[in-house]
This record gives structure tokens, C-alpha cells and sequence, in this order.
């Protein structure tokens, strides 16, 4: 059986060892009965969400989760959009007008350290595979209310992949 540990642990220093690896477990991934794929999101949304898990594995869970949306059936979860979201609220953006309550056109970013930003767009980029027009919205919020100029650009990059890929 998958694990969500299997796609995030790297087992060989040799790259093209773990790209084989990576392939194997890709493959495994689609014969995957539906209950099966159902529980291995579950377990990468349980290494997201929890702010203990190391960045990398978080941003890893990310990737995986976000990239195989389509294969994960998931594509358009209200669920998952809203556990992003409260996710994206509670742990990078304040809000205007209450420390409790963010709006997703209200909102900007906390100061974060690189690191922390990278998982910040990673967890955009996972919203973008699963509702795109949610992503959308808090994007264009952020840019509004952003004084960075980089993270500005940053926000513009992503905003115009979406409207790319749409």
C-alpha cells in the first residue's frame, strides 16, 4: 500500500535511482483503487495542513497533491479548496480589517522568510489545480494589498499562469 511518506522520502543519492523510484510509485499511483487514492490524500493534506511537518515535505505534498489532481479525482473540491484557504488565512495573511477574520480580496501577506513563501506558493499552486477561480481571487487580493514589490511580481507571475492555463 502507498503511503504519502513513500512520495516525500528521498531513498537514493543518485538521481536517476530516485527519478526510477519516482516513476515506480507514479505508476502505482494510477492502478490505485479509488478508496486507496482517496486515503493517500488525506495523508498528503494531513502533511500540509500541519505546521509541524518539516517545509520540504509540506511543499512535496503540495506538488504531488496539486499535480496529480486530475488522477486524485479531486479537481473542484469544495472540501479541499476550503481547507487550502483556511490554511492560506491562518498561517500567511492578516487581514485589513480583523486580526480573525481574513477576506480572500482583503487580505496581504505576513512578512515571510523565503522558505515560508515558497510553501505559500506551493499551497497556491495546489489551490490552482483544484479551483482555479478561488485561486484567482486571492492572488489579485494579495497583489492589491501588498506593498513588496517582489512578492508583488511574484503574485503576478502565478496570477497570469492561471489565467494562462484557463
Amino acid at each position: 500500500m502507498l503511503k504519502a511518506a513513500d512520495f516525500i522520502e528521498i531513498r537514493s543519492i543518485r538521481q536517476e535511482q530516485e527519478l526510477a523510484r519516482r516513476e515506480l510509485l507514479y505508476a502505482q499511483m494510477k492502478t490505485l483503487p479509488l478508496l486507496a487514492k482517496q486515503e493517500l490524500v488525506n495523508e498528503f493534506l494531513t502533511i500540509i495542513i500541519n505546521s509541524n511537518n518539516r517545509i520540504s515535505s509540506r511543499i512535496v505534498s503540495c506538488s504531488v497533491l496539486g499535480g496529480w489532481s486530475h488522477e486524485f479525482n479531486i479537481q473542484g473540491s469544495k472540501q479541499i479548496t476550503q481547507t487550502l484557504l483556511s490554511l492560506l488565512r491562518k498561517e500567511f495573511l492578516i487581514s485589513r480589517n480583523s486580526l480573525f477574520s481574513v477576506s480572500i480580496n482583503k487580505s496581504r501577506l505576513r512578512d515571510l522568510d523565503r522558505f515560508n513563501f515558497c510553501l505559500f506558493e506551493a499551497i497556491l499552486a495546489t489551490l490552482l489545480h483544484i479551483d482555479h477561480i478561488k485561486a484567482a481571487q486571492l492572488i489579485a487580493g494579495i497583489i492589491e494589498n501588498t506593498a513588496d514589490s517582489d512578492k508583488k511580481v511574484k503574485m503576478r507571475r502565478l496570477l497570469n499562469k492561471i489565467k494562462s492555463t484557463n
